[in-house]
């Protein structure tokens, strides 16, 4: 049977985390952080604040040509320059470099098992439990699965980890179900 039989399908994957991977993760996990959140919106106003008060100042807003540069301005500014600048910054301050300051030399290979009533991870010979009801949130990110359980706990599942595209999907319809 499986899962569109409305029976639980016991998962059990094999892998380790690559460097690309645990980037991903980073960048992903520096996004939430309010940190990130307020650089983000400096630079996403800043330059469109310098253009509409440089138009007040200059008393430019009586002309429609410098308006419609202003505003051609400022959207390629958000819509072009801010996320190319970001990616730029994300990749400067989360790159291979980081592995080599936290000494960060390979990653281990965890087997994740999702039963019926909880999920077991196991790595190195030890084994975490956890209860479908604590985890809190299930993310798609570019690569993997971000899981989120008990505050700031976290499996990362990557998408290499799953034989087909449609175990993916009935994974996600299970565990869906499991923690709701």
């Amino acid at each position: 049977m499986n899962s569109m039989d409305g029976v639980f399908q016991n998962r059990v994957f094999q892998f380790a985390i690559n460097k690309e991977e645990y980037l991903e993760f980073l960048r992903f996990r520096y996004g939430l952080s309010k940190e990130s959140k307020n650089r983000k919106l400096w630079i996403t106003t800043s330059i469109p604040t310098l253009i509409i008060v440089s138009d007040i100042f200059f008393k430019l807003y009586n002309r429609w040509q410098y308006i419609l540069l202003s505003v051609l301005l400022i959207t390629l500014w958000i819509f072009v320059a801010v996320p190319r600048i970001w990616k730029w910054i994300l990749g400067k301050q989360f790159n291979e470099s980081i592995f080599e300051r936290v000494n960060i030399k390979a990653f281990e290979n965890i087997t994740a098992e999702f039963r019926d009533k909880n999920i077991v991870i196991k790595d190195r010979g030890n084994n975490i439990e956890i209860n479908y009801k604590d985890v809190s949130k299930i993310i798609p990110i570019n690569n993997m699965f971000v899981i989120l359980y008990k505050g700031n706990g976290v499996i990362l599942l990557p998408y290499r980890a799953f034989k087909e595209y449609k175990d993916i999907k009935g994974f996600l319809m299970d565990i869906e179900k499991k923690i709701s």
